[in-house]
């Protein structure tokens, strides 16, 4: 009876993580954290959902709160040509962040004749410890995608603005 029984749970637990799996599939992209940086009290996380082929379909930006040690989702910016369809991923973070699944069009997207993220901006806050430095990536493919930075402060460890070009 307790063999039957467990081999039982295990049954629903396997179809209960084939479901999620499936329904996680409609969506042309996986959320991938791509960023992060603290500045308040706060830790900022950058998210992209990127589809196989390596394309951005969609980026948000959620915050940590380092004094109540909550997490607020950030709102979801689609890109081009793909749709936010609200669809749930979970409930614990992240995935209850990754609630907005984006899907792609009816109709065929032109890619861009320029993949960099010309005009994106991101500000880190330096300091004496460690953090996480600025990556690249985040203006688009490397090495064409270029970006510039301008100290923001007259402090020892300024906040740095990295625009991409």
């Amino acid at each position: 009876m307790k063999l039957s029984s467990s081999v039982a749970s295990f049954v629903f637990l396997l179809l209960g993580s084939i479901s999620i799996n499936a329904s996680a599939q409609s969506s042309v992209c996986t959320w991938v954290s791509v960023y992060g940086y603290v500045s308040n009290n706060n830790q900022y996380i950058s998210w992209n959902c990127q589809t196989s082929s390596g394309t951005t379909a969609a980026s948000r930006q959620d915050i940590y709160s380092l004094t109540w040690y909550t997490y607020s989702c950030g709102s979801v910016n689609a890109a081009n040509g793909y749709q936010n369809t609200g669809t749930t991923q979970g409930t614990a973070y992240p995935q209850k962040c990754n609630t907005n699944i984006v899907t792609a069009p009816t109709t065929p997207v032109t890619p861009p004749v320029n993949p960099c993220y010309t005009g994106s901006t991101q500000i880190i806050q330096t300091s004496p410890g460690t953090y996480t430095p600025f990556n690249p990536a985040f203006c688009g493919p490397q090495p064409q995608c270029k970006h510039s930075v301008t100290p923001l402060d007259p402090y020892s460890y300024p906040r740095l603005k990295y625009t991409c070009l």
